[in-house]
């Protein structure tokens, strides 16, 4: 029998988030892996770019090394560069804007 992962191991060396403007709950997803100690790279929706960056403002603030953390500009050719560039990610968006990365495996 196969054992369950543990939620709390971590499975890739940088972690990316593409981020919805319409939602600003998501930023508990991917908050974690700062407690895991991944560097994080977020592209925020182009209509609401400021909470996670006042997010990550705030964890500069509190010591945490700025290098962990990268925030990209909000525009539709950085989601696929940033997809392609990191370990693990997470995406959001309907059917259109999914469907092109539903085949990509992690690498």
């Amino acid at each position: 029998m196969k054992a369950a992962r543990s939620p709390t191991f971590r499975e890739g060396r940088i972690f990316g988030a593409v981020l919805p403007s319409n939602s600003p709950g998501v930023h508990s997803l991917w908050i974690p892996a700062i407690a895991l100690k991944a560097p994080v790279v977020l592209k925020p929706g182009r209509e609401e770019p400021w909470s996670p960056l006042r997010i990550i403002q705030s964890f500069i603030a509190a010591g945490l090394p700025s290098e962990a953390l990268a925030f990209i500009p909000p525009t539709t050719a950085a989601r696929g560069e940033l997809l392609r560039s990191v370990d693990r990610s997470m995406l959001f968006g309907d059917a259109s804007t999914t469907k092109m990365y539903a085949h990509d495996r992690p690498r």
